[in-house]
């Protein structure tokens, strides 16, 4: 009898990551959802995953998940809300799972958990982004009376997770509860696998063309301001976004750059092996699975505003400032000495800290039950 118990991923995206759907939105947190199920999955947890309507079986097995049909892909909109917040509880009552699982989305995360509660089942909600627990940004995009809710909602979800200590600081600080810290994690690929930094061919920027949260016009103004150096933006298509095929045909009039439409994820991986560095233009972010693909192939990072604590060891460099931002990428890409030292310390640290085994066996300590149930304060696990 198995006594681990039955977690289901509720997330609408999710399907086109398991399906390997080129060029279709899905990005970090979905990678990061379908890691930590596979393993799970792999440690004897019975897995499902509620996605949204792409056309495909209302229920069927992929790759050993069970995967059903049933989770809006937006829960806006007042009218054909109620018709899909009801079909989502009736594909959560016939999945039957013990805890839902649910990564970022601030609507997402307060409608799953309400009807949880009205099934008598559990939640774990893991913050996404950094915005997931900004007040001012909250309030701008969805209004303050849901921000209230939605705040207070994340204090009463059973199983809190942060990504990082800051995003620990601002959910004590905004709800008054302490989140388990659980980083993402990603195994290395073999050494044999990595080119020497002479070799690498171009400066890669991964992301969607989501322009408010990527900024990706930001990497054309980089582009043109070091002609000699060679980019590469990787670009997946957000849902009904027209400024997509805007910003192809920009970066394709550039000769120093290259547009290249999202990829399978299976595939994105040999991107990372040829890039000399990987840029980052957001405000916002959580924990970049981009940063960790990239410094498993020893890819230094260099972010525009967005940092992570660890950068202090000295694994990717916060500019501040699109001027900084030119000197910094100039510079590394001179300096192949300094960027191979980044990027070996980057794997080190990968190598230390962010092991997908190490990760998952957190989120087992947490599934089964290190912390008392019943209170919305989670057991304190740092990432340190």
């Amino acid at each position: 009898m198995n006594d681990n118990p039955h977690i289901c991923f509720i997330s609408p995206w999710l399907y086109r990551y398991i399906e390997q759907e080129d060029g279709k939105a899905s990005g970090g947190a979905e990678r990061q959802q379908h890691l930590i199920a596979s393993e799970l999955r792999e440690r004897g947890y019975d897995v499902s995953v509620i996605v949204g309507d792409f056309g495909q079986p209302e229920r069927y097995e992929v790759d050993g998940f069970d995967l059903w049909k049933g989770c809006p892909t937006d829960v806006a909109g007042p009218r054909e809300m109620l018709n899909r917040v009801y079909q989502l509880r009736k594909t959560m009552k016939a999945v039957d799972a013990d805890v839902y699982y649910v990564r970022g989305g601030p609507r997402l995360h307060f409608v799953t958990l309400l009807l949880a509660k009205s099934l008598g089942k559990d939640r774990l909600f893991c913050i996404a982004n950094d915005s997931d627990v900004d007040p001012e940004y909250l309030e701008r995009r969805y209004g303050r009376a849901f921000t209230k809710l939605y705040l207070r909602s994340i204090g009463e979800t059973e199983y809190l997770v942060a990504q990082t200590e800051r995003q620990r600081a601002r959910i004590r600080e905004q709800v008054g509860v302490d989140p388990t810290v659980i980083p993402n994690g990603y195994d290395l690929p073999p050494r044999s696998e990595l080119l020497e930094q002479d070799d690498r061919e171009y400066v890669l920027w991964i992301g969607t063309s989501d322009r408010d949260k990527k900024k990706p016009l930001r990497l054309l103004e980089l582009a043109d301001s070091l002609p000699e150096e060679e980019f590469v933006m990787v670009c997946q298509q957000e849902s009904s976004d027209a400024f997509y095929a805007e910003l192809a045909g920009i970066v394709e009039d550039r000769p120093n750059m290259e547009f290249v439409p999202g990829v399978a994820p299976d595939a994105i991986h040999d991107y990372y092996r040829e890039a000399s560095l990987l840029v980052n233009t957001s405000d916002y972010e959580g924990f970049p699975n981009t940063f960790l693909e990239a410094w498993r192939y020893a890819v230094p990072v260099v972010s525009q505003r967005f940092s992570l604590d660890v950068f202090e060891e000295g694994i990717g460099i916060e500019s501040g400032s699109m001027k900084r931002l030119v000197e910094d990428v100039g510079r590394l890409q001179r300096d192949v000495d300094e960027r191979r030292e980044m990027g070996e310390r980057a794997r080190a640290y990968v190598e230390e800290h962010y092991q997908l085994e190490a990760v998952v066996d957190r989120y087992e300590e947490v599934l089964n039950g290190t912390r008392e149930r019943g209170k919305s304060k989670s057991v304190v696990s740092s990432s340190d």
